[in-house]
């Protein structure tokens, strides 16, 4: 009795885990065509981003007032706040 309840549990629980892989459909050529435009999308979105950022050198330089601020140059970071400080 034991051996045929356990028999009926494994058989019911392999039968229920294959259903839902036996119904599984593959993705339709647009469905595919859609995730690749998406992920060439997005790589060609974070080059660029990178490129951008990579560009754009940032320069940190303590100024006259005695504040740290940023620029693109020394010069052009500190060109409102009294200039480049000397050390």
């Amino acid at each position: 009795m034991l051996r045929k309840l356990i028999t009926i549990v494994a058989l019911g629980a392999t039968i229920g885990a294959a259903a839902p892989l036996a119904t599984a459909q593959p993705p339709s050529p647009p469905q595919l065509l859609r995730k690749i435009d998406r992920g060439a999308r997005r790589i060609v979105s974070n080059v660029d981003r990178t490129v951008r950022r990579t560009g754009h050198r940032r320069v940190r330089v303590m100024c006259n007032d005695g504040r740290v601020h940023f620029g693109r140059t020394r010069a052009g970071a500190c060109a409102t706040h009294g200039g480049v400080r000397i050390r």
